[in-house]
């Protein structure tokens, strides 16, 4: 397993709890010159299928790329999230050097939440660069004026 996809497993797996570190509810861009990747997961039991959806942007807010992937296969809610963390990761591959895991709670992650949702309804895995997908649109506003 790729040693990044390793990082992100461990840093799920090993969230500290709520009285330990406060968990963040709003989206924060990254530090100057960074890039944020927001990930996040869902689950189709009955139809035996996972997505993810993949949110990359700088630290003004504006959108580099974003994904919707479908996976066909049953797995659980730490596989799914695990998978999400990888497919970011590998977006940003070539340009990746420092890498920081954190968690942040549903609501400071809606447009990665709506495009996971938005990928059970997909044929083929769908990705943006610099082009803002409609179902985002304004989730994205939202998050970087603090809505």
């Amino acid at each position: 397993m790729d040693s990044c996809v390793e990082a992100a497993l461990d840093s799920v797996l090993h969230l500290p709890n709520a009285q330990q570190q406060p968990l963040f509810s709003a989206w924060l861009p990254p530090s100057v010159g960074l890039c944020k990747i927001n990930v996040d997961g869902a689950l189709f039991t009955s139809r035996k299928q996972a997505s993810i959806g993949v949110v990359i942007r700088d630290g003004e807010g504006r959108l580099l790329a974003t994904l919707c992937k479908k996976i066909k296969a049953p797995l659980t809610a730490l596989e799914v999230e695990a998978k999400a963390y990888e497919a970011g990761i590998h977006e940003l591959e070539a340009g990746i050097g420092v890498v920081n895991f954190s968690h942040v709670r549903r609501t400071g992650n809606k447009p990665a939440h709506i495009l996971a949702r938005q990928a059970q309804n997909l044929v083929n895995d769908v990705i943006w660069i610099e082009e803002i997908p409609c179902c985002i649109q304004q989730s994205l506003i939202q998050d970087v004026f603090g809505l």
